[in-house]
């Protein structure tokens, strides 16, 4: 009893707003980094200007995007409708910030309260935590990129906040705490499924100024005792055959390819998002994080989270 009892007290004192200050908006994009994509989209310059014109030809940046919000999410079953709107609300919110014009702020800003209105639940068994984390920490960088928007900031800010640590934040938190017993072996779920909640309880604590949260994300990183722990993310250091050279070697390395990809797209989240609040997490523990991504990928490739910035 007294166990559950300091239990109870742990997961209430963490949900408590802790108010700091935190940058915003700095989660995976800052308003310099919306400035330097408009001057190099203004100079016609590749490969940004190439990036925007896909980002703004496809349907789910178009400001005519309609949500499909619904109370319960089952990922296995109807998990696409949560997926392809938190991508939505994201690009429609970064293509008002770079054009500046307010029809694309005002459909990220209807998806978003769609779906702080009608969300209440994320089921399908363990498969709720890579709801809980890869959609997490998207619909919370949406809702980061919206908060000077005024009409977003009076009338859907609170709620998108409130279904955010409601809904989606205890998930993060359970799942880094090993609270399933599917957990009771902590480096049972390969490296995505972590690493995505890292980045969701990240991006939450940002948006509601709560250190709290945020240094809990940053600690489990750091120090936790799964797959999405740094040292368990990227397993070995080895020298490449040739060169000599230092390689990251991903605890999903081995498996297809877009899981393994997956694995390096959320490390370079997580160390972008604390990169913006002026924690470096590309340099932690001898530049981990780099040694797998920077070897591995074609710069370019920090396009696919990026697109044009």
């Amino acid at each position: 009893m007294h166990c559950l009892s300091l239990i109870s007290f742990y997961f209430l004192f963490l949900f408590i707003p802790k108010v700091y200050s935190f940058t915003h908006p700095g989660l995976l994009v800052t308003n310099s980094d919306i400035d330097r994509a408009k001057s190099k989209i203004d100079a016609k310059m590749d490969p940004w200007l190439s990036s925007w014109n896909k980002l703004t030809s496809i349907k789910y940046s178009n400001p005519s995007y309609t949500p499909r919000a619904v109370p319960s999410i089952d990922r296995p079953r109807n998990g696409g409708l949560l997926w392809r709107d938190a991508a939505a609300a994201f690009n429609l919110a970064i293509r008002w910030k770079i054009s500046g014009d307010t029809q694309y702020a005002d459909a990220s800003a209807r998806i978003l309260a769609a779906w702080a209105s009608q969300l209440k639940i994320l089921n399908g068994g363990d498969d709720k935590y890579l709801s809980s984390g890869l959609q997490g920490y998207e619909l919370a960088n949406a809702a980061e990129l919206l908060r000077d928007y005024p009409p977003f900031s009076k009338n859907d800010l609170a709620s998108v906040i409130r279904m955010l640590t409601t809904v989606i934040l205890p998930l993060n938190i359970k799942f880094l705490n090993h609270g399933e017993p599917s957990e009771h072996n902590h480096r049972h779920f390969f490296s995505n499924w972590e690493l995505s909640n890292v980045a969701s309880a990240m991006a939450i604590g940002v948006l509601t100024d709560n250190q709290t949260n945020w240094d809990f994300a940053i600690n489990y990183f750091k120090n936790g005792t799964g797959n999405g722990a740094i040292e368990n993310a990227i397993t070995n250091i080895v020298e490449e055959p040739g060169t000599g050279k230092p390689l990251g070697q991903g605890q999903e390395a081995g498996r297809d390819q877009g899981h393994a990809g997956l694995a390096l797209q959320l490390l370079a989240v997580i160390g972008q998002q604390a990169w913006n609040q002026g924690e470096d997490l590309f340099g932690y523990d001898n530049n981990r994080i780099l040694l797998k991504y920077v070897n591995t990928l074609h710069p370019l490739s920090f396009l696919k989270i990026m697109l044009i910035l």
